[in-house]
């Protein structure tokens, strides 16, 4: 599907509302991806892999430190949380002196708020952030401008946008997620078939992928792993296990973590941010483990343009970016930790995009087999 405007005058069409609602639990950056066509996603490289150094790239690079101070602040707009937000404040005020002012909200008042800034000629945001399948559109109205070579080149080629408009930096990988309290590690599911077992029948919760494009988009990749025969058994016998759903990742995490339900389907990230640094969450392991994203951008016609280049110079450092892997999340960032044990040793694929005639094609699908 064409992604025009969120605001647009007819109102949001089902599939946005969906896509809002994967995006409104995603990882951090809500309470709590380059773009892919083909109907499986291709593989990409562990989040620790290695990064051109860029040097040639890093010399023509020189935010002037002084142009900055005298703009007097920064504008961000986007889903990060707001200890994440911040974060970035702390490090602009502590490296640079710079103040930050951030608009924070969930991604479609992001989306509404930037777009009808732009395509009312208000250039008032200077970067943006959400997840990667928004960018594109974006860039094609004239709202992005490319990164600097010296930015994105700090990830590795595989989380950059092929044309230069934005740089995936964190993964919100999907997965089973178990409550330890409640399953020992050996009876622990090893693979979704498992969540099939007659011990687990009424107590599985799992985000609805009829709500929650997200959700959508990751049972579409399983379906393609599965093959057709397969995949309906799988989609069939969660509906017969009694599986409970719910409309968000938050919810399901909440509910494992406290015992309600022993195991979730829900954000590997979840185990931490939700479960805490001592909790009672574990996850499966999948090989390879697909995931959504989380994206920088720069606003075209910034109005800190000097400012801007300090905020995305010390944004892509592993100064900040350590603060979301201390999280758990993985970043793409070489470097830079998850908190969250196995995490950097993982082999991730982003979640594809899907255009309508697949999307409302899987959601006929789903609601067949999970209703």
């Amino acid at each position: 599907m064409d992604r025009r405007s969120m605001a647009s005058q007819r109102g949001l069409s089902r599939r946005e509302l969906l896509r809002i609602a994967g995006l409104g639990t995603v990882g951090a950056f809500v309470a709590a991806c380059a773009p892919a066509a083909a109907p499986s996603p291709s593989s990409a490289p562990t989040a620790s892999a290695a990064a051109p150094s860029g040097s040639a790239a890093a010399a023509a690079f020189a935010p002037d430190l002084a142009k900055a101070k005298a703009e007097g602040k920064v504008v961000g707009y986007g889903v990060l949380i707001d200890s994440q937000w911040k974060a970035l404040k702390d490090v602009l005020d502590k490296r640079a002196g710079i103040a930050l002012e951030n608009y924070r909200a969930p991604t479609a008042q992001a989306m509404s708020r930037f777009e009808t800034e732009k395509s009312a000629g208000k250039d008032l945001c200077d970067f943006f952030i959400v997840e990667s399948v928004y960018m594109p559109a974006l860039a094609k109205q004239g709202y992005l401008v490319k990164l600097p070579k010296a930015i994105i080149e700090r990830v590795p080629e595989k989380w950059r946008d092929p044309d230069g408009y934005y740089a995936v930096f964190t993964l919100f990988p999907q997965t089973v997620i178990y409550n330890k309290k409640l399953v020992a590690p050996a009876d622990a599911p090893k693979t979704l078939e498992d969540l099939l077992l007659p011990k687990w029948k009424g107590k599985i919760a799992m985000v609805d992928p009829t709500l929650n494009e997200t959700f959508l988009r990751w049972f579409y990749v399983i379906r393609q792993q599965m093959g057709e025969d397969k995949a309906k058994a799988f989609f069939s016998g969660l509906k017969a296990q009694g599986a409970t759903n719910f409309s968000s990742g938050l919810t399901v995490s909440t509910n494992v973590n406290q015992g309600q339900f022993p195991i979730g389907i829900g954000f590997m990230t979840h185990v931490l941010s939700v479960g805490g640094p001592n909790g009672n969450m574990d996850y499966m392991r999948m090989d390879p483990m697909v995931a959504g994203n989380g994206a920088f951008a720069l606003a075209s016609k910034p109005p800190h343009p000097e400012a801007t280049k300090v905020a995305e110079d010390l944004f892509f450092s592993k100064e900040y970016l350590q603060l979301s892997g201390d999280l758990g999340y993985p970043i793409t960032v070489p470097g830079v930790k998850s908190a969250i044990p196995g995490a950097d040793a993982i082999d991730y694929e982003l979640l594809p995009d899907l255009p309508k005639d697949k999307f409302d094609e899987m959601t006929k699908y789903l609601t067949a087999l999970l209703k």
